[in-house]
C-alpha cells in the first residue's frame, strides 16, 4: 500500500513540475534577447555654425559632444 501511495505522490509531483523528470509539460520559452545600442554621437560643432541667435544651442551641443567624447575615451559605455 505504501508503494502505491509513494508512486502516486511521485507521479502527481512530477506532473506539477516539482521534479525534473517530467518537465516536458512546462513551456520553457525564453524571452527574446534585446541588443542595447549605444547612443549616436552628437553633431559636430564648428565655428562657422555658431551665430548670435543660436549661440546657446551650439554651446549645449558642444557640451554634449565633449561629454560624449569623455565617456567613450574613458571606456565607460552607456
Amino acid at each position: 500500500m505504501k508503494r502505491i501511495g509513494y508512486g502516486l505522490i511521485l507521479v502527481l509531483l512530477s506532473m506539477v513540475g516539482c521534479t525534473p523528470g517530467f518537465s516536458f509539460f512546462r513551456d520553457e520559452q525564453k524571452p527574446p534577447q534585446v541588443e542595447i545600442k549605444p547612443k549616436p554621437a552628437p553633431p559636430v560643432v564648428t565655428p562657422d555654425t555658431v551665430t548670435e541667435t543660436n549661440a546657446m544651442d551650439r554651446a549645449k551641443a558642444l557640451r554634449e559632444e565633449l561629454e560624449h567624447e569623455a565617456r567613450n575615451s574613458s571606456g565607460i559605455e552607456r
